[in-house]
C-alpha cells in the first residue's frame, strides 16, 4: 500500500522535472551543433583554431556535463539514448517503490529514488512513524521464533551426538571381551556422571557460543552475496562486494542505488531484508542472555569469593588462638619440645571440666560452718542442756 502512495505521490513530479531536464539537455545539443557550424564555417587555421575551439566549445560542454551529472537516465535499457518524451520511463516504478517503502519501515536507506514534493516527504514521515514500531515487533517475534529454533536445533544435535556416543561406546563394549573389567565399569560409571550432570545443567549446556552468532550473521550475509551476484551482473559485482552489500543492508546501513527489474528478484530481496532483520535480532538477543548469565555467574563468583575472604580472616583469628594455646601450653611444660594434637585435646578437656565445676572462692577454709559448730559442742558438753558452754572465745558464723 506505500509502495502504490508513493507512486501516485511522485511519478507524475518526477518525469515533470526529468521532461525539464530533457529539453534542458537538447537545447545544450542544439548550442553546441550551433557552435560548431559556426566554427566550420571560418577559414581554417592552426594556429587560432584550437584557441577559438578551446574558448567556444569548453564552457558548452562544462554545462553539459553537469546537466547529465548524477542522472542515470541513460543507463535504463527502455531509455537508451533516447531523447524522446514519450519514451521516458518514471523510476517510480512499483519494485523501486516497495524497495523504498520497504527501507523506510526498515530504516535502511534507498537511493535509487526518493521523494522530491511535498506531499512525498510528509507521507513518508507518517509512514515511517506508523510502519517502523510495527516493523521491528514483527522482526522482534520472528528473531525470537529463530532463537528458539536455533536452540531447539543445537539441543537435538547435541542429543543426536550423545546417542552415537552412547551407541559407539555400547560397540566398543559389546566387540571388547573384557566387558566386565575395571576399565569398562568406571567408563560406564563416569558416563552416567555425565548425563546427570549434562541434564542438571541443560539450561547451560544450551547456550551457544558467542562467537557462534556472529558466524551466523557472516553466513547470512554469504548467502546473500551469492544472491546478489547472481542477479546483478556488472564488473564491480564479487563475492566480497556481495558480502559488504548484504552486511549494509541486513545491519539497515542501506541498499544504495540497487535496480530492481525482476519481479522474483524484488521478492528476494524483500524476503531477505526483513529475515535479515530478524537474524539480527535473534543473535543479539542470544548473545545478551549469554552475556547476562556469564555476568550472573561472575557476579555469584565474586560473592563466593567475599565469603571466602571473610571465612579466611574468622579462620586467621582461630590460628591466633590456637597459637596462644600452644604458647601456654609450653609455659606449664617447658621440657616438652613438641606440642602434639593429643595436648591440645587433653588441655581442652581440663579446660571443660573446670567451666563445668561451681565457683569456689579461693579464701572459703576461713569460714566455719554450722556442722563444726554443734561438733565443738558435743565434744565440750556431751549434754544439750549447757548452753552456756556453747559460747566460744572465737565468733562462730553459720551458713
Amino acid at each position: 500500500m506505500g509502495a502504490l502512495v508513493f507512486i501516485w505521490l511522485e511519478a507524475d513530479n518526477e518525469l515533470q522535472n526529468r521532461r525539464a531536464k530533457l529539453q534542458n539537455i537538447l537545447k545544450m545539443y542544439s548550442m553546441i551543433m550551433n557552435e560548431t557550424y559556426s566554427i566550420c564555417a571560418h577559414e581554417f587555421n592552426v594556429s587560432s583554431s584550437q584557441t577559438m575551439i578551446e574558448r567556444r566549445m569548453r564552457p558548452l560542454l562544462s554545462l553539459l556535463s553537469r546537466a547529465h551529472e548524477y542522472d542515470d537516465r541513460f543507463t535504463l535499457t527502455g531509455q537508451l539514448w533516447t531523447d524522446s518524451e514519450e519514451h521516458m520511463v518514471t523510476r517510480w516504478s512499483f519494485a523501486a517503490a516497495v524497495l523504498y517503502a520497504l527501507t523506510v519501515i526498515t530504516s535502511t536507506g534507498y537511493d535509487h529514488v526518493t521523494p522530491s514534493t511535498d506531499p512525498g516527504r510528509i507521507f513518508t514521515v507518517f509512514f515511517g512513524l506508523v510502519g517502523i514500531p510495527l516493523m521491528f515487533i514483527t522482526a522482534a517475534d520472528i528473531g525470537k521464533f529463530l532463537s528458539e529454533v536455533v536452540i531447539r536445533s543445537y539441543g537435538k544435535l547435541l542429543e543426536l551426538f550423545t546417542w552415537i556416543g552412547s551407541v559407539i561406546d555400547a560397540i566398543r563394549d559389546y566387540v571388547n571381551d573384557e566387558n566386565d573389567s575395571i576399565d569398562s565399569r568406571k567408563r560406564r560409571g563416569s558416563r552416567r556422571v555425565s548425563i546427570l550432570d549434562e541434564e542438571d545443567d541443560d539450561e547451560d549446556r544450551l547456550q551457544l557460543p558467542i562467537a557462534s552468532y556472529f558466524a551466523l550473521i557472516i553466513g547470512y550475509c554469504a548467502i546473500g552475496s551469492l544472491l546478489f551476484n547472481a542477479f546483478e551482473k556488472g564488473p564491480i559485482w564479487s563475492f566480497m562486494h556481495g558480502l559488504f552489500f548484504s552486511f549494509n543492508t541486513i545491519t539497515t546501513i542501506g541498499l544504495g542505488n540497487i535496480y530492481v527489474r525482476d519481479q522474483f528478484y524484488l521478492a528476494l530481496i524483500v524476503a531477505y531484508v526483513i529475515i535479515g532483520l530478524a537474524v539480527i535480532t535473534a543473535s543479539l538477543d542470544l548473545c545478551s542472555s549469554t552475556l547476562k548469565r556469564t555476568f550472573t555467574k561472575l557476579h555469584y563468583f565474586g560473592r563466593k569469593i567475599r565469603g571466602a575472604r571473610r571465612g579466611f580472616a574468622n579462620m586467621s583469628d582461630d590460628i591466633r588462638e590456637a597459637m596462644r594455646i600452644i604458647a601456654a601450653l609450653k609455659k606449664t611444660r617447658p621440657s616438652k619440645e613438641r606440642i602434639t594434637l593429643e595436648d591440645l585435646k587433653r588441655f581442652l578437656e581440663v579446660q571443660e571440666h573446670l567451666i563445668r565445676q561451681p565457683y569456689v572462692p579461693y579464701n572459703v577454709h576461713i569460714f566455719r560452718w554450722i556442722e563444726d559448730a554443734y561438733a565443738q559442742y558435743f565434744d565440750e558438753t556431751g549434754t544439750i542442756g549447757e548452753k552456756d558452754k556453747m559460747r566460744s572465745k572465737e565468733p562462730i558464723l553459720f551458713f
